[in-house]
């Protein structure tokens, strides 16, 4: 995060924030819709939470979020341009989900490079990568449309949100 962010990203992690008022899942849920991408960093710990394979009451948050994500990815079918991986070591890549392994993994430090161009890289509203059109290797102001916008996901902040999530 902090090489990210010396980068000029703007990155939120969960490690930053104390005690969010309105609890950790809304927390959760909140910052992943709000996000314009989404890096989840696979170790053998992540692995087991993200399959539900932890002890009672140990890496809930993790559990959580990979639950959203998941869910993320499914409103997104056929198109992820929202979701990546990030190892840190080459011995981490067995800890990639099956679901992720379609898609570009970044092994950090060596591919951070790779990393901020996807970060950097805007997305239209189909979900597909677009060129730049200033003609510098970034762009002037990154348009990123999350899949849960572009795929008729249902928002929070929607009025009859919790209906529409009940009538489903």
């Amino acid at each position: 995060a902090g090489q990210l962010r010396s980068r000029g990203f703007s990155i939120t992690v969960d490690l930053d924030v104390e005690d969010p008022p309105e609890g950790w899942a809304r927390w959760v849920e909140k910052e992943l819709t709000a996000a314009d991408r989404v890096l989840m960093v696979f170790t053998k710990t992540y692995r087991t939470r993200y399959e539900g394979e932890q002890p009672a009451n140990v890496g809930r948050g993790a559990a959580w979020e990979t639950h959203l994500i998941r869910n993320s990815l499914y409103d997104c079918v056929p198109l992820n341009q929202h979701i990546r991986v990030v190892i840190f070591s080459p011995e981490d890549e067995q800890y990639v989900p099956l679901l992720l392994r379609p898609y570009s993994r970044y092994l950090v430090p060596n591919k951070l490079e790779e990393l901020c161009s996807w970060l950097g890289r805007p997305v239209n509203s189909a979900g597909e990568s677009s060129v730049f059109s200033n003609g510098n290797k970034e762009p002037s102001s990154p348009q990123i449309t999350p899949c849960f916008a572009t795929r008729g996901g249902l928002s929070p902040d929607d009025q009859s949100y919790i209906r529409r999530k009940a009538d489903s």
